[in-house]
């Protein structure tokens, strides 16, 4: 079970990683910052706040990054229900 949990969280950071290649050309570099507190995967972004990296008006979406010495932090959080 841990497993396919995984393969299917790999399954979608690449898709959403794939995405942002695409849309992302000529776009500003996104680069994480060291996790400094905890993260909890839990669908709320409250402790994202102050790690907004960038911010598209057309989507209304919002991507941070933090990340540690084995793994990247992604929230993407958007205001439009369409995303």
């Amino acid at each position: 079970m841990e497993a396919r949990n995984m393969r299917l969280y790999f399954l979608a950071f690449i898709t959403v990683f794939s995405a942002f290649l695409v849309e992302g050309c000529n776009e500003p570099e996104l680069n994480s910052r060291w996790r400094d507190r905890e993260i909890t995967i839990d669908g709320i972004h409250t402790e994202w706040q102050d790690c907004r990296l960038y911010y598209d008006k057309e989507t209304r979406t919002t991507i941070g990054m933090f990340n540690d010495e084995y793994c990247l932090y992604i929230c993407l959080a958007s205001s439009s229900r369409k995303m």
